[in-house]
């Protein structure tokens, strides 16, 4: 109910691990169920759930930092849940607010728009995947940037598809998986969640991605091998 009322899961009533998680992860779910409707003609259902799907407009601080805006818990009140710091886990599940503040793959364009443009959000998205002299950062380690070790980031790479920067998409995966991934007991980053980590090898090496839940549309990559049945 508190849901419903707010447009998002409040961080000290959610009863979650995470309210910004929570909304986030609730976001993408409805806007999958959106498709499903539409499919179906129920066009009430596809209006309110399309709607939902879009809540994680509602934990989008435009201002959570002097020079950008991020994902952020707020109160029922509706006040946002302090002291704020992109490397924080507050509000979220295994990740930071700057790992989370990327997980939007059912409005990638919106995103971008709340980041002030897709020029911008891509080169924001370098940051993410570069220290501050260039070198990759894709290992973990960092929680200002991406992390391969849990799901929350793991579509992060192939975003740049959607911002108009399909090579960067191609450059990336390809680091991941050369540098990454590995054999041996070490070959695998982090727990492999029911499979999660080595369907991400499976489909890059593929050159393949889902894009979001609920859809059957497929980001390209670059295939590490010529053919493949």
């Amino acid at each position: 109910a508190q849901y419903m009322k707010s447009g998002y899961a409040a961080q000290d009533q959610c009863h979650c691990w995470g309210g910004a998680a929570e909304t986030l992860e609730d976001s993408v779910a409805d806007a999958a169920l959106a498709q499903w409707a539409q499919l179906l003609g129920r066009d009430e259902e596809y209006k309110t759930l399309s709607e939902r799907g879009g809540y994680w407009k509602n934990v989008f601080n435009p201002a959570a930092t002097p020079t950008a805006g991020y994902i952020q818990a707020r109160n029922v009140d509706g006040s946002w849940v302090t002291p704020f710091n992109p490397a924080s886990g507050l509000g979220f599940a295994q990740g930071s607010a700057a790992t989370y503040v990327w997980m939007v793959p059912q409005d990638v364009q919106g995103l971008a728009t709340a980041m002030g443009g897709r020029d911008k959000t891509a080169v924001r998205l370098d940051d993410f995947f570069h220290k501050p002299d260039g070198s990759w950062s894709v290992r973990g380690g960092d929680a200002l940037r991406y992390d391969p070790t849990n799901e929350p980031g793991i579509h992060a790479p192939w975003l740049y598809n959607a911002l108009g920067k399909p090579w960067k998409t191609q450059e990336t995966v390809r680091q991941i998986l050369d540098t990454v991934y590995g054999t041996g007991p070490a070959g695998l980053p982090g727990n492999d969640d029911l499979g999660t980590m080595s369907a991400w090898y499976v489909f890059a090496a593929l050159g393949i991605y889902p894009k979001a839940p609920g859809s059957a549309d497929l980001l390209l990559g670059t295939p590490v091998f010529p053919h493949a049945v």
